[in-house]
C-alpha cells in the first residue's frame, strides 16, 4: 500500500509569504535619553503589525 502524499494546495510555490514589518531601528537605550520616549514610541507602535505579520508567515 503506497503511503499518501502529504497536502498541499496547488498553488503553495505560487503564493510568496507574507510580509513581516521590521522593528524599527535604532532601537531605544538607556544611554540616549534624548531620543528614548521617540524610539520607544515608534518601537511599541510597530509590535502589533509584526506580531500579526509573523502570526501570518506561521500559518503558511
Amino acid at each position: 500500500m503506497k503511503a499518501k502524499p502529504a497536502f498541499t494546495p496547488k498553488n503553495a510555490a505560487l503564493v510568496p509569504p507574507p510580509v513581516v514589518p521590521p522593528i524599527p531601528t535604532p532601537v531605544p537605550q538607556r544611554n540616549d535619553p534624548q531620543n528614548f520616549a521617540v524610539r520607544a514610541d515608534a518601537t511599541l507602535g510597530a509590535l502589533p503589525a509584526t506580531i500579526d505579520g509573523r502570526t501570518r508567515w506561521a500559518a503558511t
